[in-house]
Formats: structure tokens, sequence, C-alpha cells
């Protein structure tokens, strides 16, 4: 847990020494326990929203210990609606420059795919990352990466998404380590960054568990790039 903690904290840093402003800000330290989170966002930046969609219980506040904060948990429920939960940046429309997306995050049960994209405002998709069975699959313009490692339940990880709009790629890195570099982006109408979508969708004929917590959601623009990203 400490380990993870302090390459999160390396990450916060090298944003900062990037030259990075906040577009979306969701740490979930002012929402109560057990309801659902606030709309706006306490804090920094002003204009920043969530939106959630799901029956009742199915987005929640909770404080969590493996994380040692407040955060959200999504239970995909045994029946419609769909689970979502999208943050939406402030300030927008975004179509230019890079950004960073990050998250801190573990899942308590992985059988139901949870679905994880960067959407335009007409849905078109930066990526699709789809997480299962302590697997996560990156979908993008060229196929399918695997992300190296594995990611069972209870285990603690930091991910971060760098979108690149001019070049019309993206990188992802888990716990302060790039993973998969420059991909192109998944649906080539993707023109601009209008919100981050966490999704189960509805069971119909199962009834498959999936139960992820989310921490510290945080969107940035890079006022200038960060020459070491390649290096």
């Amino acid at each position: 847990m400490k380990k993870i903690l302090a390459r999160l904290v390396l990450v916060v840093i090298g944003s900062v020494l990037a030259g990075c402003a906040p577009i979306l800000k969701a740490n979930l330290e002012a929402d109560a326990v057990g309801s659902r989170p606030s709309l706006s966002p306490a804090g920094a930046p002003d204009g920043d929203q969530l939106i959630l969609q799901g029956s009742a219980g199915s987005i929640v506040v909770i404080q969590s210990g493996m994380l040692e904060s407040k955060a959200v948990k999504l239970d995909r429920t045994s029946a419609p609606p769909a689970t979502v939960f999208d943050g939406i940046p402030a300030d927008g429309p975004h179509r230019s420059g890079s950004y960073d997306a990050c998250f801190r995050a573990y899942p308590l049960a992985d059988q139901a795919p949870l679905n994880i994209s960067i959407q335009s405002n007409t849905n078109k998709r930066a990526f699709l990352v789809v997480y299962k069975n302590g697997q996560y699959e990156v979908i993008n313009g060229n196929g399918k990466d695997s992300l190296p490692g594995t990611y069972p339940s209870l285990q603690v990880h930091a991910f971060c998404f760098g979108i690149f709009m001019n070049e019309r790629t993206f990188s992802v890195s888990v716990d302060g380590e790039w993973k998969i570099i420059q991909r192109p982006f998944l649906d080539s109408e993707f023109s601009e960054i209008q919100l981050m979508r966490f999704e189960y969708f509805p069971a119909v004929l199962e009834a498959f568990p999936g139960v992820y917590v989310i921490d510290d959601l945080i969107i940035t623009k890079r006022i200038w790039p960060r020459i070491w990203f390649l290096k």
C-alpha cells in the first residue's frame, strides 16, 4: 500500500512539475459515507461535474480502508438500468493539447466487464478499457492490447491515461510506469474530451457480479509538454 501511494505521489509531483491545470477533480472527501457523490465535486476547479446513472445503491460513497480515504463504489446490480459514473471536466470543449486522466482504484468483484473510456460529446471514444477477471484490455485504433500485469480483487493501483489531442494518440501508465505508449484513438471521429466514463452494463439474463472502487479522479491539461515522457 505504501509503495503504491508513494508512486502516486511521484505521478502527482510529475504533473505539477510538467505544468498541469486541473479541469476535473473528485476526491469524495466532502461527501457523506453511504450517500451518492455530489454532482458538483468540492474544491477547484469550478464547473466540473459528475453524472450518475443507476439504481439505488449502485453508486455510493464509502470509507475505504484500502485507500485510507473516502471513495466511490460502483456495484453492478442484478437488473437494469446500467451503472454509469461520468466525470465531466470544466472549461470545455477540450480539443487540442495534452491531458492526463488519472485515478486510484481496486476491484471487489470482477466477473462482469467494467468499461472505462474517454468520450466526446458525440460519444466517440479515444479508447476503451475493459476490466474483467483480473485483466485490463485496452482497445484502440490498432486493435487490442492487454495491460501488462495481473490486477486481482483487493489490489490497489494508480492509473493514468495520457491523451494527446494534436497527435491523436494516448498512452497508459500503472503506478507511475508507462505500460502502453502512443496508441491511435479508437474512433477516428473522436474530436474533444467531453467525459471520462466508468460503466457496468445491466444484467439481463445473468447476474455476474462487478464491484469497483474509485478515488482521486483527476483530469489535467498540460501547460507545456513533459519532455521526458518518451524516454
